[in-house]
This record gives C-alpha cells, structure tokens and sequence, in this order.
C-alpha cells in the first residue's frame, strides 16, 4: 500500500482560467509512477476539492490525468464520511487488514 503524504507540492500542471495554486495537497503513492492527489483550491472564487489520479512520466514531475473528481468544498464532508463507511465495510468483510493492507 502507498505512503499518505501531506502537504506535498502541487502537481505539475497549467493552472486553467481562474483557477489558483492549491491552499493544501496530499499524496497517496500507488505504485512507483501513480499517486492518487487531494489538493483543496480556489477556482473562480469557489473552494473546491479536486481527487486526482496522477503519473510520474519518464523522469519527470508528478502529473495530473483526466481521471478524477472536482467539487464544490461543501461536498468534502459528505464524501469522506462515504470513504470511511467503505473503510469500515471493506474490514467488516475481511476485504483488509486493519492498517488498511489487503488480505
């Protein structure tokens, strides 16, 4: 299982129109070329979450794909509580260990 980093450099990307540097970002390493990415931003005005599955390319930075979500930040409570719920279902099912470890 990857490492939880936190605070970790944003991802190495064009900021879109209105969109500014992340106020926070963590980190979870997949494997040696992905990560999955939480950065908190503002975009036009709006605070937003955006959960991004990133890459290493060849020798480079760490890069965002198109494979992710962006929402409102009203929504982060609602959404982690539904990560937890899946958290606790998975080792209720015995689908992990309790450091998080599949079986």
């Amino acid at each position: 299982m990857g490492k939880l980093v936190d605070h970790v450099p944003p991802c190495n990307r064009n900021l879109s129109k209105g969109q500014t540097a992340p106020a926070w970002s963590g980190e979870h390493k997949i494997n040696q070329r992905e990560a999955v990415r939480i950065e908190i931003l503002d975009y036009r005005g709006q605070p937003i979450f955006d959960l991004r599955r990133c890459f290493y390319p060849d020798g480079g930075l760490l890069r965002p794909t198109k494979r992710g979500v962006a929402l409102a930040l009203r929504h982060l409570p609602g959404v982690a509580a539904m990560l937890n719920q899946a958290l606790r279902q998975a080792r209720a099912l015995g689908l992990l260990l309790d450091e998080g470890e599949p079986r």
